[in-house]
């Protein structure tokens, strides 16, 4: 293998994009509904609109005129209604009534280049008024379609419902600036939802209507509350940072999302103004937390005390408050085992004779079953439920906690070889084919593949059979045969090559190598963006780094670095939330997997989810290239994060649906089903081997 090169990190610096300046936001509203259609940034070049126009023939075609920016619902004594169309105006203010007794009061201004909304409900009856579930539409052009507008004309919308300090971070999908932020400068965001999800609604391709919500309220008569926002342009995440800070809000984060026993996490408060914190608190878990104030920065040490997540709570500025939420671990390999053992005990199909025998297969604790797809009628058959495919990742799982030690290798070792049976017998067919089930015919993704490739190479490493390091290859030069710009997920180029060599077959290590460069190369020459299963997925952007940058160091050639870091480094980083939550930060946005994976079939935002950690892979990769070691504390962070997935006791979820609601239907919800989120625990383990962790 040649000589890694050494690729600085000046290709990705934001400093590359100092003549974009953020300029002044603009804004144009519909007459008819109040609603605003266009938001922009006077200085970008692209001319995006960072809203849906909400029009009705843009894509989703649902999303009509009553979703437009600034409408809204909310339910009033349990009631809901919407305020759609205006009944007046009251000097610069828009009213609504969408209820006997409401007036929704909407301004909307200029002011210094920034954009300032406050949206005010009052109580104009003579009785009293319940008012909960309300939604202002932030309805943010975050979609996918059409693919060629995904880096120009789309964003990625963070939303933290931080109360005071909430704010929502609108990043252009490419990553080049300039970006729109937002963040309360009255009331509190204490919650958001996602409406109009669907298969008929756009699907995966669509993030759906967002909305920003002030916390439920009872209001007497002549009473009133109000939720406001100031919309600023920004360059990048720093820029986002300072721009809340010099808006008069606070900036919150912490040294550590994850906590186990014995580990503490510094949560820092930032504000520009000292004054903010002439009055502050923190409490956890019903307990006060000594807060150490320095100049215009407060800090609390959350030390661990128990599994799950817990909110820190902040009180500052004369009753605001914000808060972070910290994810503790108790034991972090304690975690892993028992998960081992949970899929060992419930997880296996036992079934001598037939052709599933030896799978792994998703669970169901509510009714202590496994799913076992291939009986459903083929009408009815879920796909992602299967007996193959993402369920790969419990094998590669499985043989990587095989490594670690002679006993753990003793207690998987049955399993992994009756499912490496299971696997080379009734899910690959003699030509090399591999198929999501046994079930025929079935969906034929070349994302298998890898999966299976991957598998099979730490087989090899676990038993140093050769067999496994041929199949291994095999399989990954079915991938990449005849593979156009196809982008793969989770396919680790470089572990399978050196598998094969290792295994002493230097000739078809060096085909492997030539089939990995000819796909980069054919990338590369594209002028279109290369072929993606979903959008922007922060999968597709993780593994396209991974693996540019994995054939530089297998190839030593620097030009597939360069043109990775360059190209794909921006979109890969606009995927990434800076929430100051185990969920989010540094967490690749997914809105889809809790439908297609999940028992509760639900839409919208799944954080974290298995797939995040492919980004720890990528974040070695690119310290590795360009000695940016920022990157390599981001990696162990990552897939500690993923553990929030999984209970002490063995069992496991899927996805966590992070919304408040979608569609109405309560968030904040683990899907109970146990498919493919093991994934994460294989990541997990790389990185701990790797990095050197626990």
């Amino acid at each position: 293998m040649n000589k890694a090169v050494f690729i600085p990190l000046v290709f990705v610096s934001m400093a590359s994009y100092a003549a974009c300046r953020p300029a002044d936001v603009s804004f144009v509203n519909d007459p008819a509904t109040g609603g605003m259609t266009n938001l922009c940034v006077g200085a970008d070049t692209f001319g995006m609109n960072f809203v849906h126009q909400a029009n009705g023939r843009d894509f989703p075609a649902s999303l009509g005129p009553r979703f437009r920016w600034g409408l809204g619902s909310v339910k009033v004594d349990g009631r809901p209604c919407a305020w759609e169309k205006p009944s007046g105006a009251d000097g610069g203010r828009l009213v609504y009534r969408p209820a006997e007794g409401l007036e929704v009061r909407v301004e909307r201004r200029a002011d210094g280049g920034d954009l300032v909304e406050r949206y005010e409900f009052a109580n104009v009856s003579s009785r009293t008024l319940a008012l909960s579930e309300i939604d202002v539409y932030t309805t943010f052009n975050d979609n996918y379609k059409p693919v060629e507008k995904l880096r120009t004309r789309r964003c990625h919308a963070h939303v933290w419902a931080g109360e005071n300090a909430g704010w929502l971070a609108a990043m252009r999908m490419g990553g080049r600036p300039p970006h729109l932020g937002l963040m309360a400068t009255e009331g509190r965001i204490s919650a958001y939802e996602l409406k109009e999800r669907g298969l008929d609604k756009g699907g995966s391709d669509t993030r759906g209507v967002i909305c920003l919500s002030p916390p439920d309220v009872v209001l007497k008569p002549g009473e009133s509350t109000a939720i406001g926002w100031r919309i600023f342009a920004h360059d990048g995440w720093d820029g986002f940072k300072a721009g809340i800070l010099a808006r008069g809000g606070i900036w919150a984060d912490a040294s550590t999302y994850v906590v186990s026993r014995g580990e503490t996490s510094r949560i820092t408060f930032e504000a520009a103004d000292a004054g903010l914190f002439d009055d502050v608190s923190a409490h956890a878990d019903g307990r006060e937390l000594p807060v150490a104030r320095k100049g215009k920065t407060c800090a609390v040490d959350y030390a661990y005390v128990r599994d799950g997540n817990v909110r820190v709570e902040f009180r500052y500025g004369n009753g605001k408050m914000t808060h972070v939420e910290i994810l503790g671990v108790g034991d972090e390999r304690a975690l892993v085992d028992a998960r081992v053992r949970y899929l060992l005990k419930h997880q296996i199909y036992h079934a001598p004779g037939e052709p599933q025998d030896g799978a792994f297969l998703p669970y169901d604790p509510e009714t202590d079953s496994l799913v076992q797809e291939w009986r459903v009628p083929k009408a009815s058959r879920r796909v992602d439920l299967s007996e193959g495919s993402e369920r790969l990742g419990i094998g590669v799982f499985l043989a990587r906690y095989a490594q670690l030690g002679a006993a753990e290798k003793a207690l998987v070792m049955p399993a992994l070889r009756a499912y490496a049976r299971f696997v080379q017998t009734a899910l690959i067919d003699g030509d090399g084919t591999i198929w999501g089930s046994t079930a025929r015919p079935w969906r034929y993704r070349r994302y298998d593949f890898p999966w299976a490739a991957l598998f099979f190479a730490e087989m090899f490493r676990v038993t140093g059979d050769v067999a496994f390091a041929k199949e291994a290859g095999r399989q990954q030069r079915n991938a990449y045969r005849d593979i156009g710009t196809l982008n793969l997920v989770a396919s680790s180029e470089k572990d399978v090559a050196l598998a094969v060599r290792d295994a002493g077959m230097g000739r078809e290590f060096e085909e492997l190598v030539g089939l990995y460069r000819a796909h980069k190369d054919a990338i590369m020459r594209s002028s279109e963006l290369t072929t993606r299963e979903v959008g922007t997925a922060p999968e597709c952007c993780s593994g396209i780094m991974m693996q540019f940058l994995q054939t530089g160091e297998l190839t030593g050639e620097s030009a597939y670095g360069r043109y990775v870091l360059s190209e794909w480094l921006p979109e890969f980083e606009a995927c990434l939330g800076r929430q100051p939550s185990w969920c989010s930060h540094d967490i690749g946005l997914h809105h889809w997997d809790g439908y297609w994976f999940g028992k509760l079939r639900m839409w919208g935002d799944t954080l974290p989810q298995d797939w995040n950690g492919t980004e720890a892979e990528s974040f070695r990769e690119i310290a590795r290239a360009t000695g940016d070691r920022r990157y390599e504390a981001r990696a162990p962070a990552v897939v500690r994060q993923t553990l929030g997935l999984f209970e002490p006791d063995g069992r496991a979820h899927c996805v966590f649906i992070c919304p408040d609601r979608v569609d109405g239907r309560p968030g904040k919800v683990f899907d109970p089903l146990m498919n493919d989120q093991d994934w994460a625990l294989a990541f997990y383990l790389k990185e701990m081997q790797v990095g050197g962790g626990k």
